[in-house]
């Protein structure tokens, strides 16, 4: 049971780390973009103190000259990403169809800070196996080196540095392991935590219907509180979805054409990530 909780933990708040910034619109030239996100968690639950860190990384070049998936528009501190829905008689994929993998490697990428490392070696496809540990890796303040070996068919060589921030407290809104935490649509959201003291803090919600959408909002951890706009939450569809809220640092970058994202993300076990309902 505690596994279970801790990784569905740990798939709500990678949205923390992930920026979901698609393209706008149409582009006569690829869209190459990517990055490499550290997110660590902890927390007691039974009784038992538990913790995780996880790795991930991951790059793509989409072909220019096509309508973009995925559309962004920001409101106040949000950004609002809304993707199309496949076709429900599209049918099966033809395999003929000279379909092209867009995962673009960077070669072998290592994070290093405080005396510690992980290491990601990409697959054939370009792909990146995500890293996941069950301690904390990483101390919070710890200042981070992200460097990538590169490929020479990928993504160039990079090195990057970013700050591990400490965990929050959310106070509000209440989020359970267990229940779905009720969001009405057409009302602000308003977040608070405590625990604050340097960084930002994220709040990421996104809907599980077919299609997606996706609000994440930025807030400076030492303010305490953000709201998030009833126009951003009115994007997302009624119904299932997650939430994640949690400490985050971000440096952004670019190698070879390639927009790069470094981001470290921590959270409580407890109250930081979980399932909503959209109403």
């Amino acid at each position: 049971m505690r596994s279970i909780m801790l990784r569905s933990s740990i798939t709500a708040l990678c949205l923390v780390a992930v920026a979901a910034c698609g393209p706008s619109g149409p582009s006569n030239t690829p869209q190459r973009a990517g990055g490499v996100n550290i997110v660590a968690l902890s927390g007691m639950i039974a009784g038992m103190t538990l913790a995780s860190t996880s790795v991930s990384a991951g790059f793509v070049e989409a072909p220019g000259g096509a309508a973009a998936p995925c559309t962004t528009r920001t409101e106040g501190a949000c950004t609002i990403t809304q993707c199309m829905a496949a076709s429900a008689d599209a049918g099966a994929p033809d395999p003929d169809a000279g379909m092209v993998n867009p995962a673009r490697s960077a070669g072998v990428i290592t994070v290093s800070g405080g005396g510690q490392m992980v290491q990601l070696t990409p697959m054939a496809n370009g792909t990146y196996p995500t890293d996941t540990q069950r301690m904390s890796v990483f101390a919070p303040g710890t200042e981070l080196t992200v460097s990538a070996a590169g490929d020479a068919m990928g993504v160039a060589a990079f090195t990057g540095t970013v700050t591990m921030p400490g965990p929050i407290m959310v106070t509000a809104p209440m989020i359970s392991l267990t229940a779905p935490t009720t969001i009405a649509r057409a009302q602000p959201l308003m977040v608070t935590w405590t625990g604050g003291t340097t960084g930002k803090v994220s709040v990421v919600m996104a809907s599980n219907t077919s299609g997606g959408a996706s609000v994440s909002c930025t807030f400076d951890a030492t303010a305490g509180s953000g709201s998030v706009p009833a126009t951003a939450l009115m994007a997302l569809p009624m119904g299932d979805g997650t939430i994640a809220i949690g400490g985050s640092s971000t440096r952004e970058q670019t190698a070879g054409g390639f927009n790069v994202t470094l981001t470290a993300s921590s959270a409580n076990l407890v109250g930081g990530a979980g399932r909503a309902m959209f109403q």
